[in-house]
């Protein structure tokens, strides 16, 4: 019965690397304002994306104690027996004790706890990459969240300290003249189908705008279609809206130092 609740248990610890993997990724995506429901453990191609992480994982660490090994098998000679080298890899210890067996009950208190602690390093080792700024870098231009058109104009701008500005045109219209909403992007939820669900703008500011069509005469100059926005005013520190009320956004991502520049200008003519 112990041997079997053990095989479990380990069986459990080698998948631990992956289940961090997809916990640490969910994580990693609330960290922009972009917003999509977690990843679910339970389904089936995200087990499949945990399994595969977790043996990658346990491969490069198994290579990694085997090149040890091999270079300190000359060092141990002039260690105390304590502290030799283990004459198995860990990593295959892991997958006796998982198999259970006689070959599991005749392994020693060392090898137990080396192959206990296998998983833990790799686990570790998982946890540091994915926290690391360096993988955003690693990963940039692969949109793995399924973010879509978010992903190009607001994840990746912000990464390179940009901060995106929405403007909103919502359904809100009468008489040719239409409500929208202009602010620095503070959240937006998308559906697992990528579709936004809701925005919510920062220092927002309303203002009325006008959808003009545009013409093409054969005596006359032509015009394009364009959009007139007229005055703006602020409405307060920060607005949300449903996707039942928006019917165009339109993002802009200047420098983040553009912006500060901008705001002291404007408040040294205030003072001014």
């Amino acid at each position: 019965m112990f041997s079997l609740t053990l095989a479990v248990v380990t069986g459990v610890a080698i998948l631990l690397p992956g289940f961090f993997a997809i916990l640490l990724w969910n994580t990693r995506a609330r960290r922009y304002a972009v917003a999509r429901p977690d990843l679910p453990v339970n389904a089936l191609s995200v087990l499949a994306i945990g399994v595969a992480v977790s043996l990658i994982a346990h491969l490069l660490t198994g290579l990694a104690i085997g090149l040890v090994q091999s270079l300190l098998v000359d060092v141990s000679r002039f260690l105390p027996a304590l502290y030799r080298t283990p004459a198995v890899n860990p990593i295959g210890t892991l997958l006796i004790i998982a198999q259970g067996g006689p070959k599991a009950a005749a392994l020693g208190g060392n090898d137990l706890v080396l192959g206990i602690c296998a998983p833990i390093f790799s686990t570790l080792a998982i946890i540091m990459l994915m926290a690391d700024d360096a993988l955003d870098v690693a990963t940039e231009g692969w949109d793995f969240g399924g973010h879509g058109w978010a992903y190009t104009h607001i994840i990746k701008p912000t990464q390179h300290g940009h901060r995106p500005i929405a403007y909103v045109l919502t359904d809100l219209q009468h008489d040719g003249l239409g409500v929208g909403y202009r602010g620095v992007v503070a959240d937006i939820r998308q559906s697992s189908d990528g579709q936004t669900q809701s925005i919510s703008l920062a220092s927002p500011a309303r203002f009325l705008f006008e959808l003009k069509p545009g013409t093409s005469r054969r005596w006359a100059p032509s015009s394009e279609p364009a959009l007139v926005r007229y005055t703006e005013r602020p409405v307060g520190g920060i607005i949300s809206l449903d996707q039942k009320v928006i019917h165009d956004i339109v993002v802009s991502a200047p420098a983040t130092d553009l912006l500060r520049e901008l705001r002291d200008l404007d408040t040294q003519r205030q003072h001014g």
